[in-house]
């Protein structure tokens, strides 16, 4: 009986590092990539650059997202109609700051002449997605008052599934 104890504890020592492994390949935290406040740098006229700051996940994470445009079946659940981009291509782009905050860089092809540009946008990362609506209202170039942005809350859309096993 001693025997079996002795085994069983060499056994119980021999195994726990392999049973704790697979708790170090798990992600430290399980937050999800949201969109968060649209902040435009540029004005009526000349060509959009502004940032959406990414909240909720660490600039790694941020890094492995993809921001685009969102699809029209996303934009008709949430009652909303065609993009108005004022004429121009919108360009995303996911920047990590120095200080490790990231956002997304938002540039235009040229130079924007509408006032109001209205667009969804959707964020495709590996711990879900999410789309978010904004609006952006350009002053002219010259005009003492700042941009002014609106965004609806972000809508998450269902997780990826979990590879199999």
């Amino acid at each position: 009986m001693a025997k079996t104890k002795v085994a069983d504890k060499k056994l119980r020592k021999a195994l726990a590092p392999a049973l704790l492994l697979p708790i170090g390949f798990a992600p430290m935290s399980a937050q999800a990539l949201g969109l968060g406040t649209l902040h435009v740098d540029s004005a009526l006229g000349q060509p959009l650059e502004a940032r959406i700051d990414l909240v909720g996940a660490t600039a790694a994470q941020a890094e492995l997202a993809t921001i685009s445009l969102a699809p029209a079946d996303a934009r008709e659940r949430m009652g909303l109609s065609d993009p108005m981009l004022g004429g121009v291509l919108l360009r995303f782009e996911v920047k990590v700051a120095p200080g490790g905050r990231s956002y997304v860089l938002v540039t235009s092809s040229g130079p924007v002449r509408e006032p109001y540009l209205d667009f969804v946008l959707q964020a495709v990362s590996p711990s879900g997605q999410v789309v978010r609506h904004y609006t952006v209202l350009l002053d002219p170039v010259g005009t003492t008052a700042a941009p002014v942005s609106a965004a609806l809350p972000a809508v998450p859309v269902a997780a990826p599934a979990p590879p199999p096993v």
